[in-house]
């Protein structure tokens, strides 16, 4: 597919989606509302359809790292994303220490590595 015609397609969809906000309507949860979820890959588990990247959050300060993270939690984001290389550790450690101890039941947290 060329890229002017995934542009298209994701405008497209992106269109759908803001001119039907029932199909954003998914159940909230102890944090709030939440974004609707899809399987990830072929794991099954259900996360978010946006998720929240990690490395920018290793890379700023821990005042925007955190205002960043309650932001995602606030608009419905429950999939975060890391990686070690993201600050280095740094991204992992902050959102071991934002999110797993009040919301660990509620968000799906995906670390990845370059070992073999």
């Amino acid at each position: 597919m060329k890229r002017r015609d995934f542009l298209r397609n994701v405008s497209a969809a992106g269109l759908t989606l803001a001119l039907s906000p029932a199909l954003l309507k998914a159940a909230p949860d102890k944090i709030g509302r939440v974004l609707p979820k899809r399987a990830l890959g072929k794991t099954g588990e259900l996360v978010t359809i946006l998720g929240l990247g990690g490395f920018h959050i290793g890379w700023t300060s821990e005042a925007l790292a955190r205002a960043t993270i309650e932001a995602a939690l606030e608009a419905g984001v429950r999939f975060f994303d890391t990686a070690e290389s993201y600050g280095p550790g740094t991204s992992e450690e902050r959102y071991g220490n934002y999110l797993t101890p009040t919301y660990r039941d509620e968000i799906f947290l995906m670390t990845k590595s370059a070992g073999e």
